[in-house]
């Protein structure tokens, strides 16, 4: 993160302060999560009853937010975050007791905000960014036991690193120093790391071919962004 920003500066100083523009939203993302829906029916034949698998990484809220500096009229750089979240969940429940299996992900990507944007007047503009980063995967395999009064829980806590793309349209509608965004883009691993177990680099959560499996959360993603503008077009005059 320091590189980027030491980078963005020197970028910068050579081609003069402008607009900045500031955005945080919200919106829906889709999950691919190939390699763990056949690691859940994996798990689900471990079990000692027919459990059911009741939530397949289902698409969900996510939320990001960025800065970004003008460099030229129609080119921009800046600093891009998104946070999102699934989970998937194994289930047998009868008279006796309950046991369950919760496959809880979180993701935290930092990437870079860079690319084009295409004019319509002094009030709209469709913007494309690539959003080249980094993808850092939390998961938590969690096992829960009920047995009458009695609850036997166990929880396995993993991490992982994806080489990523968000290639992505942005539609911005801007009302002086402030504006919406609208934006459409596609998520892609493009390398992505061994899942691992925290505290033991070495311990490598494997699929059921025993082959080390990945997060992957290649998918669509859908956002609305508030946008705050600090400074002038430019080219304009102040």
């Amino acid at each position: 993160m320091r590189t980027i920003l030491v980078v963005m500066a020197l970028i910068l100083s050579r081609n003069g302060y402008a607009q900045v523009h500031i955005s945080a939203g919200t919106g829906i993302g889709w999950f691919s999560m190939k390699e763990f829906h056949d690691f859940q029916e994996h798990l689900r034949s471990s079990f000692p009853v027919a459990a059911r698998i009741t939530e397949q990484f289902p698409a969900y809220v996510i939320y990001d937010a960025s800065i970004a500096w003008q460099l030229r009229r129609t080119g921009f750089l800046g600093v891009y975050y998104q946070y999102g979240s699934t989970g998937g969940r194994i289930h047998y429940k009868d008279y006796s007791g309950e046991i369950y299996s919760d496959q809880l992900f979180h993701y935290n990507t930092i990437a870079l905000n860079a690319g084009e944007a295409l004019e319509f007047g002094k009030n709209y503009s469709l913007r494309v960014d690539l959003h080249p980063g980094a993808t850092f995967t939390s998961l938590e395999l969690l096992s829960v036991t009920k047995i009458g009064d009695q609850r036997y829980q166990e929880s396995y806590k993993f991490h992982s690193i994806n080489a990523t793309m968000q290639p992505t349209f942005e539609l911005t509608k801007t009302w002086g120093n402030f504006g919406l965004k609208l934006s459409a883009g596609y998520h892609i691993a493009v390398y992505a790391g061994k899942v691992k177990l925290k505290g033991n680099k070495n311990a490598i959560l494997l699929g059921s071919s025993t082959d080390p499996i990945a997060a992957s959360w290649d998918g669509l993603r859908l956002g609305l962004s508030g946008i705050y503008i600090i400074g002038r077009r430019l080219g304009e005059e102040e």
